[in-house]
This record gives C-alpha cells, structure tokens and sequence, in this order.
C-alpha cells in the first residue's frame, strides 16, 4: 500500500472537482481519498454495503438505499460543478435532460459511441 501511495501522490492529491466513491466492501477504498481525507474540492461518499462502482451500474430492483442515495448525491455534485461552469464558460445546462449546452459548437457530423 505504502508502495502504491507514492507513486500516485498518496492522499495530499493536488487537484479539484474530483470525486472519490467508495464502498465499505471495495478492496480499493483503503488506496482512495476517504472521510476526512476529502475536501471540499475533493469530495467524498462512502457507500454501505458497496464494492468498487457499484453505484455506476445499472439500476436493479435489488439496489439498497445506500446505492440509491450515492447516485443522487453523485449527480447533484457533477451537476453544481457543471453549473459552475457554465457561470464560467457561456455555457447552459439543459435541467431537463442534464445536457450542457455549448451555443457555438458545431455538432458531431460522426458518432463515437459504440455497443
């Protein structure tokens, strides 16, 4: 661990709007930025009961509240910083579909996304 903490910058992680997530069954939560570690620019949630992205997954009816709540404490925080942004960039969030929206962009003429 100590090893694996030095190569990556440990836990004094120079950056910002960077979440950490994790599960209290994640095998990678000891490695991660947790509790008091965070900061404001660097938020955390730890989710009961999860293992590593547990949260990213599809829905299931099987999901416990903890994974419920992660999701939505998870997109309200990309969506503030998202909203900052656009404070900053001209930018609009569309709050119907959660869509930033760039007015002078031209639009893919391909799509990138595959199955």
């Amino acid at each position: 661990m100590k090893n694996s903490l030095q190569c990556n910058g440990g836990w004094d992680m120079d950056g910002s709007r960077i979440m950490f997530a994790n599960g209290d069954v994640d095998p990678w939560a000891e490695l991660s930025i947790t509790g008091g570690k965070g900061s404001e620019d660097l938020p955390t949630v730890w989710v009961k009961g999860a293992s590593h992205h547990f949260w990213t997954h599809a829905l299931k009816d099987t999901d416990g509240e903890a994974i419920e709540d992660a999701r939505l404490v998870i997109h309200g925080q990309v969506m503030e910083w998202l909203v900052e942004g656009d404070e900053k960039s001209g930018s609009e969030v569309d709050k119907n579909t959660n869509t930033q929206v760039f007015d002078d962009v031209e639009p893919l003429t391909e799509s990138y996304v595959t199955e």
